[in-house]
């Protein structure tokens, strides 16, 4: 596989064109669902451009939010989408959506790719306009931290099962990142999934210890191949007793994100990022 200091222009653009026509192909299949569909940008990911996915946004009239990971065929192969579907509720009030985790920062970060109506477009870009208003990025940093602070909890009460433990303390760690990194302005994506390579430039910003810190408590710092393998192993025999199952009396969001942990598309392309990262002895972002 190609490092990233190893791309070539003519690779990047060939790349980006694959990504471009799976993002088409992709947003015509939302759209009957679809208030409007926005695309991340850039479309190949620096960190790991050999395994890029596309990750798309679309806004619908149901209730709640759900993931969705699918894929589309281009001229260069099999590409992987990551959809989230966000409520048209959580949009209409700018402020409050602004206030909401993650949201403003997937907003700034996507651009239009397909919008049913003008309507739609303004009130996405009113939702950016308002996320750094005081009371509002107050809000979504203190959001973080609860979410972080409700990881740890669930980190002290799995310490019988230190594998579980270290899983909540993980998530834990990048909420309270999330919230260091909304608190400089910097962008909060991918810091749930691969946070190294953002944790390095704010360690330099703020003259801290914490990319040393995070190593270390989250120990990552070992090839996680052999884990790659017991995954895959715990998987099926997960998938063996779930798949095709319905979960009954929850919310539409509690069954998407089921249904999401048990895609074996979703799996496959976390184990494609993860490999990339071992290639280059990314080990920290491999584990993460």
């Amino acid at each position: 596989m190609m490092g990233n200091s190893r791309i070539t222009p003519e690779n990047r653009v060939v790349l980006e064109t694959a990504l471009f026509e799976a993002a088409k192909k992709a947003s015509n299949l939302l759209e009957p669902r679809s208030l409007g569909v926005l695309v991340r940008k850039p479309l190949l990911d620096e960190d790991c451009p050999e395994v890029s996915d596309v990750d798309l946004i679309s806004i619908w009239e149901m209730q709640e939010e759900m993931p969705e990971r699918i894929a589309v065929e281009t001229k260069q192969g099999r590409k992987f989408i990551d959809v989230l579907w966000i409520p048209a509720a959580k949009v209409f009030d700018a402020e409050e959506a602004a206030s909401y985790k993650i949201l403003p920062h997937l907003l700034l970060e996507y651009e239009d790719l397909w919008m049913r109506s003008d309507a739609i477009r303004d009130v996405i870009e009113n939702v950016k306009q308002h996320t750094y208003d005081l009371e509002v990025w107050a809000a979504r940093i203190h959001h973080q931290i609860n979410f972080g602070d409700a990881a740890l909890e669930e980190a002290k009460k799995n310490l019988v099962f230190p594998p579980a433990a270290l899983f909540f303390l993980q998530t834990a760690h990048s909420y309270f990142t999330m919230a260091l990194a909304d608190s400089l302005k910097r962008s909060t994506m991918s810091l749930l999934t691969r946070p190294y390579t953002k944790i390095k430039q704010m360690t330099a910003e703020t003259n801290t210890d914490l990319d040393r810190l995070m190593r270390k408590n989250l120990r990552v710092g070992d090839d996680p191949t052999n884990s790659l393998i017991v995954l895959r192993r715990v998987f099926d025999k997960v998938i063996t007793r779930c798949a095709g199952r319905q979960l009954r009396g929850t919310y539409m969001r509690a069954r998407g994100h089921f249904e999401y942990s048990l895609s074996p598309l979703e799996l496959e392309y976390r184990d494609l990022v993860a490999r990339s990262h071992i290639q280059r002895a990314d080990f920290a972002n491999a584990n993460h």
